[in-house]
């Protein structure tokens, strides 16, 4: 039989900013209670008290908060800016992607920025709005996506982390408590890129500053 307590303990661990807030204490319960007990209800189906999720709740919040304190305190050995940059999104075939290798290839000969992600369907390029004309020559297909307004946020962080769950989803969220949108990424073994739109860029660092000097949670 499946109990009141086994799904609120499902639906705040189905969702990072539920589990995130209970640890942080952040959550007025009562209103979380009432917040879920439609969701509740309709896996339950039967009605339920607002008290009893509230009760649960705040068992729930006591173990998140203990195992909070548990885990470990990550670090950003070093943050980079690369500013003015600009990104364009193509569709994926084999013409694109000779024409976006020799764009890659004529602005690295100019020592210039140049990142490109690749996916199963497009291709996602961010170079130095310098080469915006060079970018043109090169590649003569439409874009499905530009942006003229980027800067990249280059983290290093510890060889370790790659094998320890959680860094990754720590950078992200600390970007998306303070509302700033990334509009591409790009990781390496011990590097991680977040690009993000311009005006975002100084918020962005401070905000990753302030949480990696902190203990995280």
């Amino acid at each position: 039989m499946v109990k009141i307590s086994d799904v609120v303990r499902e639906l705040i661990a189905q969702n990072p900013h539920l589990s995130f807030g209970l640890a942080n204490r952040i959550f007025n319960l009562t209103q979380l209670a009432h917040f879920l007990q439609p969701m509740i209800e309709v896996k339950l189906k039967k009605e339920v008290r607002p008290s009893a999720i509230l009760m649960n709740l705040s068992r729930l919040q006591q173990n998140y908060a203990k195992e909070a304190k548990l885990k470990p305190q990550f670090q950003i050995e070093n943050i980079t800016i690369q500013s003015n940059l600009v990104t364009r999104t193509y569709y994926k075939n084999n013409r694109t992607e000779a024409q976006v290798e020799a764009l890659s290839h004529a602005v690295r000969e100019r020592n210039g920025y140049f990142g490109w992600n690749e996916g199963m369907n497009e291709h996602a390029v961010i170079f130095e709005g310098r080469f915006l004309e060079l970018s043109e020559v090169y590649v003569q297909e439409e874009p499905k996506f530009k942006h003229d307004s980027v800067s990249a946020l280059i983290i290093k962080f510890p060889k370790e982390y790659a094998d320890q769950p959680g860094f990754l989803y720590t950078v992200l969220r600390t970007l998306a408590l303070h509302n700033i949108n990334v509009i591409e990424a790009t990781s390496t073994y011990s590097e991680f890129t977040a690009y993000i739109d311009r005006k975002d860029i100084q918020l962005a660092f401070e905000a990753l500053e302030l949480a990696f000097t902190q203990v995280s949670v």
